[in-house]
């Protein structure tokens, strides 16, 4: 199978720039300016990312998880394009991709049983980091059973 015109990878690719963009945004805005993201809370509901953003969670060793986030997202489109180079296989993808949803596991742990809230940005990298995950465990299997 040539993956280096298959649309779903393009699709990978464009969902972790995605992802990128939010995690440089949120820390932009948080770090940088000081402020809330737009559309952080919505009332009378438990979305608040600015609860979320100035938890005591949002930190790992004295660094914001915005920061490891946006590691994640550069290292993962750098093995999207050595996968598109052929020049990296797809397991090494499909484990990078297991580390996203760990972490997508313990952040929605966090942001619903201990802190009580949802931020929305998080929430949606969440999701692609879920969508990625799908979308590379498509190759694995493809691969495996051709």
């Amino acid at each position: 199978m040539d993956l280096k015109f298959d649309k779903r990878l393009l699709l990978l690719t464009i969902f972790s720039i995605i992802g990128l963009i939010i995690y440089i945004y949120l820390e932009y805005v948080v770090l940088i300016n000081n402020s809330s993201p737009l559309f952080c809370s919505i009332n009378n509901t438990p979305i608040n990312c600015e609860k979320v953003i100035e938890s005591q969670y949002s930190k790992l060793f004295g660094i914001p998880l915005e920061t490891y986030a946006i590691v994640y997202f550069i290292i993962d489109i750098f093995l999207v394009l050595l996968l598109y180079k052929k020049k990296l296989k797809i397991i090494y993808n499909l484990f990078y991709r297991l580390i996203g949803i760990l972490f997508v596991i313990f952040s929605l742990y966090v942001m619903l049983f201990l802190i009580h809230s949802i931020c929305l940005y998080c929430s949606t990298a969440d999701g692609i980091l879920i969508i990625n995950f799908g979308i590379i465990l498509y190759y694995y299997k493809k691969k495996v059973f051709e």
